[in-house]
């Protein structure tokens, strides 16, 4: 579910396990693709990047603006789902 991928993908960063933080971005921005959140996609594919890259810098100081958009995104399809 969202809430363990997303505190899944904070432990990895909180380790430094960048290796495992790519694997769950890459998986986050797949995911986030196959149901139209583009702009959280987008955004996830430029962490699974610098996570290749080995850009730890990147990731921690755009993490919480990745965060707040996986957040959202899940917000808004918790609603939508509510209102069916």
């Amino acid at each position: 579910n969202a809430a363990s991928q997303q505190e899944s993908i904070a432990q990895a960063l909180e380790r430094e396990d960048i290796g495992q933080y790519t694997i769950l971005v890459h998986g986050l921005k797949s995911s986030s693709a196959s149901i139209g959140a583009m702009e959280l996609s987008e955004m996830a594919k430029a962490h699974e990047m610098a996570g290749k890259e080995g850009n730890v810098a990147y990731i921690k100081e755009n993490y919480e603006e990745l965060k707040q958009l996986f957040v959202k995104n899940v917000d808004a399809i918790q609603k939508c789902l509510q209102s069916m």
